[in-house]
């Protein structure tokens, strides 16, 4: 899977190796730390799809891409159309739980080569029901994003995640 992995902004430092010390600078704002972790908005889908099948993933892409296009320029937020049957993808009906073709967001620590580094996902089933209004449909995207970029869910404790493994499990 190729690297969705955050760049980190080089520093530099003033003075080094000059006889006398810098002149005083006014103070700048510092930058922001870089992104420690990745969100994957994913549609998850199977050949061949009908009228809402393609729906979800031209309403998803929409909302993603105009109300986080900062985000996806970044790196920090990845869209993902991944159709499951293809060679390497089918790990992600048993990642995520699949029942159906369906959107999730996933937050990976860092970036998204690796499951093992997931911290917290969701399937957004809502989708099915909204697809009829494409407002709310597409409010429905972005919160959703919004909160996994913010880190603002609930978080799995380690025991909850293996359990839900081997169970089934509970969405997230």
């Amino acid at each position: 899977m190729a690297c969705g992995g955050v760049a980190r902004a080089a520093q530099k430092t003033g003075g080094a190796g000059s006889k006398k010390p810098p002149a005083a600078q006014p103070a700048k704002a510092k930058p922001a730390p870089a992104a420690t972790h990745t969100v994957v908005v994913y549609y998850l889908y199977t050949e061949p799809r009908c009228i809402s099948c393609t729906n979800i993933e031209k309403f998803t892409k929409e909302a993603i891409e105009k109300e986080f296009a900062k985000e996806l320029k970044s790196g920090r937020l990845v869209w993902m159309p991944v159709d499951v049957k293809k060679d390497g993808n089918w790990h992600y009906v048993e990642d995520f739980q699949l029942r159906s073709k369906t959107v999730v967001v996933a937050d990976y620590k860092d970036s998204r080569e690796d499951k093992n580094k997931i911290i917290a996902w969701k399937s957004l089933e809502e989708v099915w029901p909204l697809l009829k209004d494409k407002k709310k449909f597409m409010e429905y995207i972005q919160t959703e994003a919004r909160i996994f970029l913010d880190q603002k869910y609930e978080k799995p404790k380690s025991d909850e995640k293996k359990d839900a493994g081997k169970a089934g499990g509970e969405k997230k």
